[in-house]
C-alpha cells in the first residue's frame, strides 16, 4: 500500500489521474459520458482524491481493448453513505499482468470540484509530483468482476526428444467455460485448441 491510498477523500492532500500511458506531462482533453453526466463532460484533465478510483482508471482502456466484440461494462463511482469507491467490470477480459499508472498532483484549490463526488477538473496541462506503477493483479481484489475472462501464461513442460518440444499452456476461465490453448514445435508448428465445458 502506497501513502497515496490513505489519501482523505473529502479533505485531499494529493489527486490523481489513472493512465494506461506513461506520460511526463498530462494534457486536458475531451471527454463524452454515455449517461449524459455534464458535470464528466467537458475539455480537462480529470482528477480523483481517490487513488483506488484512479487505479481503475489506470486499467480502463487496456481492458475496453482487450474486451472488443463482449458486450462488456465498466463502471467506477462513488459511495458517499459508505465513503468507498465502487468499481464495477461485466463480462470484461482482464489478465493479471496488465498495467498501469497512478499520476499524483498537489490539492488545488483552484481546480473545479465537483459537488458530492471525488472528481476535480483543471483546464490546463499538468505534470505530476509522482508517478505510481501499478499491476491488476494487485487492485483486483478491490473491484468487483463478474463473468471476468482471467488469462494465464504458463509454460508447463518443455523436453527433447529426437528435436525439440515446447508445450504452451494458455487458459482463460470465463465461468462455466474453461479454454486450453496449447501450442507444439515439433520440427512443425501445430496448433490444438481444446474446450471444456465444466
Amino acid at each position: 500500500m502506497t501513502i497515496y491510498e490513505n489519501n482523505e477523500i473529502k479533505n485531499p492532500k494529493y489527486l490523481f489521474h489513472g493512465s494506461p500511458k506513461l506520460l511526463e506531462t498530462i494534457d486536458p482533453r475531451q471527454s463524452s459520458d454515455s449517461g449524459n453526466n455534464h458535470d464528466n463532460e467537458d475539455y480537462a484533465v480529470f482528477l480523483t482524491s481517490s487513488f483506488l478510483m484512479a487505479s481503475a482508471y489506470a486499467f480502463k482502456d487496456t481492458i475496453k481493448e482487450r474486451s472488443n466484440g463482449l458486450d462488456w461494462n465498466f463502471s467506477i463511482g462513488y459511495d458517499s453513505d459508505s465513503k468507498e469507491a465502487v468499481i464495477k467490470m461485466d463480462n470484461v477480459n482482464i489478465d493479471d499482468d496488465i498495467e498501469g499508472y497512478v499520476y499524483v498532483f498537489p490539492f488545488d484549490e483552484k481546480y473545479d470540484h465537483t459537488k458530492g463526488s471525488t472528481q476535480y477538473k483543471c483546464h490546463d496541462s499538468i505534470k505530476p509530483i509522482d508517478v505510481v506503477k501499478i499491476r491488476f493483479a494487485d487492485y483486483k481484489n478491490y473491484y468487483t468482476i463478474n463473468n471476468g475472462v482471467q488469462r494465464t501464461h504458463n509454460i508447463w513442460y518443455i523436453s527433447y526428444f529426437g528435436g525439440i518440444i515446447i508445450h504452451i499452456s494458455m487458459k482463460w476461465k470465463i465461468s462455466y467455460v474453461d479454454i486450453f490453448l496449447i501450442v507444439k514445435y515439433y520440427n512443425m508448428f501445430t496448433l490444438n485448441i481444446q474446450i471444456w465445458i465444466v
